[in-house]
């Protein structure tokens, strides 16, 4: 399956201004018995030259399916990717309106310059991103509000090798996500359709 994984962070490489919305994508790699990535938002551009940008993703829902009664949430089971190396970080990327269910690693925000991410529910172990972003946090590039969050623990933003935060650290800190909750796995709540 890795081949799959590849083909999809080549397409995003290549294609920018870009709307996807309306979908329903999940459970990628279970096929295989591994969980990859629902969808990757990147570039593997090492000269930063390709990045993927300019791209709007609206009122999907992705998830891999998760034992909703076990709050550990342990396992990979990414559901959204942004930006596959430091080097060529995604830019101008619109994420609004989803249901992003996972597992540890639901929604993963590695390297990116720019993001909108709002009005989103979100199921996962923490809310992930790397060193890499500290800069565009700062800066006020990574504007995510509206949004309510679901983690294992109550420090549920990680950013790698650098810190945890709690929903009230991170606003304070970022001065983002002021109008968003951050819950337990155990509040979360949704449509038994899915």
């Amino acid at each position: 399956m890795s081949c799959g994984r590849q083909s999809l962070v080549l397409i995003w490489q290549f294609i920018k201004n870009v709307t996807l919305s309306d979908n329903i994508i999940f459970n990628t790699g279970v096929p295989f018995n591994k969980h990859v990535d629902n969808l990757i938002i990147a570039s593997q551009d090492a000269d930063g030259i390709n990045v993927a940008k300019n791209i709007q993703v609206l009122d999907n829902v992705f998830y891999h399916n998760v034992d909703f009664s076990d709050y550990n949430n342990f396992g990979h089971g990414p559901s959204l990717t942004l930006g596959y190396t430091s080097k060529s970080p995604s830019e101008d990327i619109s994420i609004l309106n989803h249901v992003i269910i996972g597992k540890n690693n639901a929604l993963n925000m590695y390297h990116a310059k720019s993001v909108i991410f709002k009005n989103n529910q979100i199921y996962a172990g923490y809310i992930h991103f790397e060193v890499s972003t500290l800069a565009a946090l700062e800066a006020g590039r990574l504007k995510l509000d509206n949004n309510r969050y679901f983690t294992r623990r109550n420090y549920g933003f990680r950013i790698a090798k650098h810190k945890d935060y709690r929903l009230k650290d991170w606003q304070d800190n970022f001065n983002i996500d002021k109008n968003s909750q951050l819950k337990q796995l155990k509040d979360f709540e949704i449509n038994p359709v899915l």
